[in-house]
């Protein structure tokens, strides 16, 4: 056919202008789906106005739009949330969902307030992502709303200890992060994280970073969390490619009832609960310690640490898991009972 392409080789093969026309269904053999994936891909001083223009159009799919507003969420600037918040207007729930999940990455409270406007049916398949976008906003900007309520004892994970397997742990080098943080900035793009503290955490063949965002790596930010809810923690994960990293999981906390106590709760990105416990916050330390939270697929996770604050050093007094996986649990998802309950 004289028009159809090697879909293998189209992406090298295909200037700008032309990836556009695909886009905008004027490519005959290209699907306009296919050709903005590869689009998003290119550095472009057009993709903020190709996308603008995919979310605005009421005749484009589903899916291009969506991944279009998926798109305004890598950039903390503040006209992709202008563009992202008139996506909250339509009546394309996938298009909102994606709305939503972007305004949490970058959104400040004027987004967070035309959330809390939205009015969607309980079972939206959208509703989930504006939940989890509220959650964000509020923790991101230190708002003290929108509050995870913690998981309750029975829908914690425990570890068997006679089949527990051992992390190890050491504190890494800004110079072992050059590269690494590049990969997951548009993962982060209003949450910058910090070189200094990074605690590697190694089981088998599984790493992880747990990592401060940048605000909270001083003892005087660590110390503003007894009175915040915060962002304070990410944890990336090492894929099976060599030498990539991607966000795991949010890290979050906010006060107790306790005095000198903070409640921590682990995220997905997806916005599923995955870890809880507590912090306690004394003058030199903080300690802290985190289970895993049923879900399908998750595996049981124990661990007890201390972060000293002049030493500006980790101690990991307990770090176990429990690899098998329990596919009976409750499906993966977010947990109704746990996290669509705001205060």
């Amino acid at each position: 056919m004289k028009n159809a392409l090697d879909i293998e080789k189209f992406d090298e093969s295909l200037n700008e202008d032309e990836l556009i026309k695909a886009i905008e269904g004027k490519r005959p053999g290209l699907p306009p789906l296919t050709a903005l994936k590869h689009f998003v891909k290119r550095v472009s001083p057009l993709k903020k106005e190709v996308c603008k223009r995919l979310i605005e159009d009421s005749s484009q799919a589903s899916e291009i739009r969506k991944m279009a507003a998926l798109e305004m969420g890598r950039e903390y600037a503040p006209e992709n949330q202008k563009i992202l918040i008139r996506g909250l207007r339509s009546s394309d729930e996938r298009l909102l969902g994606a709305a939503a999940y972007s305004l949490g990455r970058i959104g400040d409270e004027k987004a967070l307030a035309h959330l809390e406007e939205l009015q969607v049916r309980p079972d939206s398949p959208a509703l989930k992502d504006i939940v989890f976008a509220k959650h964000l906003i509020a923790y991101r900007n230190q708002l003290n709303k929108h509050l995870f309520v913690p998981p309750k004892a029975e829908d914690l994970l425990r570890v068997d200890e006679e089949n527990a397997i051992e992390f190890s742990a050491e504190t890494v080098g800004a110079d072992r992060l050059k590269g690494i943080y590049d990969q997951v900035k548009h993962s982060l793009p209003a949450t910058p994280i910090s070189e200094k503290n990074v605690l590697r955490i190694t089981c088998r063949s599984t790493e992880f970073l747990l990592a401060f965002t940048e605000k909270f790596q001083s003892k005087r930010g660590i110390a503003s969390l007894r009175k915040t809810s915060a962002l304070s923690k990410v944890i990336l994960k090492k894929g099976y490619c060599p030498d990539r990293y991607f966000l795991a999981y949010y890290m979050f906390s906010h006060p107790s009832e306790k005095k000198d106590e903070l409640v921590l709760i682990g995220t997905r990105p997806s916005g599923v609960i995955s870890f809880s416990g507590k912090v306690k916050m004394s003058e030199d330390r903080c300690s802290f310690k985190i289970q895993s939270v049923k879900s399908r697929y998750t595996a049981a996770l124990n661990m007890e640490a201390e972060y000293h604050f002049r030493k500006r050093k980790y101690t990991v007094k307990k770090a176990v898991s429990q690899m098998t996986l329990d596919t009976e649990q409750s499906p993966a998802g977010t947990p109704a009972s746990v996290n669509i309950d705001v205060r």
